[in-house]
């Protein structure tokens, strides 16, 4: 009888349940999806993070705890990064860039992507009397591998094409697009005067094992003390930028699947309030309430 009665809101009683089924699927491949993406960074962070370790500050370490840091981890590779125009002088192209000025070592987890290959194997082993730059400024002024780059006073070949560095995602390196040169180079730029806005990062590899966090306890005050930020693995899988983003993607999706059921629900009570054998659908509570 029920069915009989129904011809006339078959149509909106199949879209109403279609849309609980989508609905309910949403919501587990949803929390599955959140699970193995959460899996994965942190399976993925020391490789994100380039290594065990990474101090940093807007000054140069402090004297005193040099002797200290001396002591941390089984190597370490050394930074200075900041903002300066660059030029290409073949085809008289001039940017702001992100200039990184790196010792060999980095990074010890995780691969240069770089064209030739063997460009970025050299750059790490401390080989490289060349400069790495990243694709988006080759691309943009039409400069290529065996050119010249330009940074302050100092003018380099470009030995190397950058694809992908770890921790890079394609957004940052097209805002902030990055050329790399040794660092025992960088005197020769002449653009570190006094006043000037440079990030100093120190990047430690410890053996297997090892727990960092602990290891750097006791140091955590002095640091502090001193203006340095730590990041290890562990707080990158805790705090790291792509867990956050991650789990706001995720807060918007399930909203859409709640949505949806939402919705799904309000089709079956227009269901119910124009036919009455499917009175039964209107005595439920709201999806989510």
């Amino acid at each position: 009888m029920a069915w009989r009665d129904s011809r006339r809101s078959r149509s909106r009683l199949a879209l109403f349940m279609s849309s609980i089924v989508l609905g309910i699927a949403a919501l587990v491949g949803i929390n599955s999806f959140g699970d193995n993406l959460a899996r994965s960074i942190r399976e993925q962070a020391r490789e994100l993070l380039g290594a065990d370790l990474v101090l940093s500050s807007s000054q140069p370490f402090e004297a005193k705890l040099a002797p200290t840091l001396a002591k941390l981890g089984r190597t370490r590779s050394d930074e200075a990064s900041f903002a300066s125009l660059v030029s290409f002088p073949r085809t008289q192209g001039v940017r702001l860039a992100q200039v990184r000025a790196l010792g060999p070592g980095f990074p010890y987890y995780g691969d240069w992507e770089t064209q030739p290959a063997a460009a970025g194997a050299q750059f790490k082993a401390g080989q490289s009397a060349g400069a790495l730059v990243d694709d988006v400024l080759l691309v943009q002024f039409d400069a290529r591998v065996g050119d010249s780059v330009k940074v302050g006073t100092l003018t380099l070949p470009i030995v190397g094409r950058v694809l992908n560095t770890p921790g890079q995602t394609g957004f940052s390196a097209a805002v902030a697009p990055k050329v790399f040169i040794p660092k025992s180079l960088l005197a020769r730029t002449n653009l570190i005067k006094p006043g000037s806005r440079v990030q100093y990062r120190t990047y430690y590899q410890f053996g297997p094992g090892t727990d960092v966090a602990a290891t750097i306890k006791p140091l955590e005050a002095r640091l502090e003390a001193s203006n340095i930020d730590s990041d290890t693995v562990a707080s990158r899988q805790q705090q790291g930028h792509e867990g956050y983003q991650a789990q706001k993607a995720g807060e918007v999706a399930e909203s859409a699947a709640r949505l949806l059921l939402a919705a799904g629900h309000g089709i079956g009570v227009d269901v119910a309030r124009f036919e009455p054998s499917f009175q039964w659908l209107n005595s439920g509570r709201h999806v989510g309430a």
